[in-house]
């Protein structure tokens, strides 16, 4: 597309240079840009992207945009607007032709829950004969596709070309996670969302927002700017539905366990490796049945089921998608073996994701709760002692061990999390992630569960800013053919 088309997609204050050259690409990190990119000039929380124009500008940019005001001479056009990330997703979504106008966008945003709604939702979506993708923090998948993304939501120049390509390839639907940080920093600025789903609100992220306030303040955003017709799908149990309710530009339809809701569950009964429960919805009974666990996951299923219903999906094809939904990777998932014992990974790493899914294990009675759990480094450390007395509450015995300790020192977080220690007979510290694990193994007995938190379904570690292979599920499932237990 010639680079004046593309402009009318956005607001340009100012101009520098003359020409229209042929388009290409869009990217904002110099290091991406090719032959015929527009650069995006953004300035980022660690640098400024002004930095790198000039090695855009070799790598063969046709033009630069930015909000600052251009201090030297260019050699191509300069484009000065007044918000550069949201001209980043404006003429992101212009230059692929504008597929977000053409699907069926479903976001879904909360602290805890968000990839088990999109990943289930778009299973009942396919099942129910409406092609759909996903976007999360498990990549970019459609059409057995699939992409790991750096981002749980990622920038909108990454998105445009999927999004394209899902539509290309005979998609019709899309549900992406929307994180706070994704929604401060305008990712999904332009989407006409068809609904928005809200799953619950706590601590997280409080490294990047700053504040409570403004953490909670970025997740309203997405529904402050619903389109009229869109549908606000709120969690009506949270503590905060009321916020997110006030703040819907759009119709609201809620689902609850306890509050009166459009879409009430009721009768629930868990068990291991399964649930079930009647779900109302005005004179209408549904009985849902999933291989999961947990009670999140009767509040992560009603959401489902009330936005494929709201989509048309027919209800007892939902019911039967969701009688064999597939557990979503590293979320309260079940390892495979032959031991007396049950191993479940989660990627729980805040305070209230761990207490969930430590509770809804509680709820099975086993004989003793064994947990593995870290601390990410380089982020919020007021939740590491808090992460310590949710699973000291919740477990016989705790291993605290690394996560991610990225660029921290991993004995620091180990004594921001000790802080939270109350009965230091429950603990063991190790700092070496593989060893803790197999600590745990090797004391659980029959009866026992043993829950490895924190990392979920990602494939690394990241020690010192480099990334190692590491897998908490592969850990297991080699220590359990080592010992004869394999499934």
């Amino acid at each position: 597309m010639k680079l004046n088309e593309l402009l009318t997609a956005t607001s340009v204050v100012n101009r520098i240079g003359e020409g229209d050259p042929e388009i290409s690409s869009i990217s904002h990190d110099s290091r991406e840009t090719v032959q015929g990119s527009l650069f995006f000039a953004i300035s980022g929380f660690k640098t400024d992207g002004m930095k790198f124009i000039n090695d855009a500008v070799q790598r063969g940019a046709a033009a630069v945009v930015s909000q600052t005001p251009l201090a030297a001479s260019l050699s191509i056009p300069f484009i000065q607007v007044a918000d550069t990330r949201k001209s980043l997703a404006e003429l992101s979504w212009k230059l692929f032709g504008n597929p977000e106008q053409k699907l069926r966008l479903i976001a879904i945003t909360g602290t805890n829950g968000k990839t088990t709604v999109a990943n289930v939702l778009s299973y009942i979506l396919n099942h129910c004969g409406y092609p759909c993708g996903v976007c999360g923090t498990l990549g970019i998948q459609y059409r057995g596709f699939h992409t790991d993304s750096p981002r749980t939501t990622p920038e909108a120049d990454v998105l445009a070309p999927h999004l394209r390509s899902m539509l290309d390839s005979g998609i019709t639907a899309c549900v992406m996670e929307a994180t706070s940080i994704g929604i401060a920093l305008k990712r999904v600025h332009a989407l006409p969302f068809e609904a928005a789903v809200y799953t619950n609100l706590s601590r997280d992220h409080l490294d990047f927002h700053g504040s409570w306030d403004a953490y909670l303040q970025a997740k309203l955003e997405l529904f402050k700017n619903l389109p009229p017709a869109s549908i606000a799908f709120i969690n009506s149990d949270d503590e905060h539905a009321d916020d997110f309710i006030r703040a819907s530009s759009a119709p609201v339809v809620t689902y609850a366990v306890d509050n009166p809701a459009d879409y009430q569950a009721r009768s629930i009964a868990l068990a291991p490796g399964e649930l079930d429960f009647d779900l109302q919805c005005g004179n209408d009974s549904f009985h849902v049945e999933a291989p999961l666990i947990g009670m999140f996951n009767v509040y992560n299923l009603a959401a489902t089921f009330a936005v494929a219903h709201h989509m048309g999906c027919n209800p007892e094809q939902i019911l039967q998608s969701l009688k064999s939904v597939p557990c979503v990777r590293g979320r309260a998932e079940t390892v495979p073996s032959s031991a007396p014992f049950t191993i479940v990974v989660d990627y729980a790493h805040t305070p209230d994701a761990l207490a969930k899914i430590l509770s809804s294990i509680a709820e099975l009675k086993p004989r003793r709760i064994l947990t593995v759990i870290g601390a990410g480094g380089d982020r919020d450390r007021g939740k590491r002692p808090e992460m310590t007395k949710a699973a000291e509450r919740l477990s016989e015995k705790v291993i605290l061990t690394s996560d991610n300790p990225r660029s921290e020192d991993p004995a620091t977080i180990l004594r921001d999390m000790a802080a939270g220690i109350s009965d230091p007979l429950k603990f063991t510290i190790e700092p070496d992630r593989h060893t803790a694990i197999e600590i745990a193994l090797g004391d659980a007995q029959a009866g026992d569960v043993v829950v490895i938190a924190g990392k979920g379904h990602e494939t690394y570690q990241e020690i010192g800013g480099k990334r190692f292979p590491f897998d908490d599920r592969e850990i297991a499932l080699n220590w359990l053919a080592q010992k004869n237990l394999s499934a």
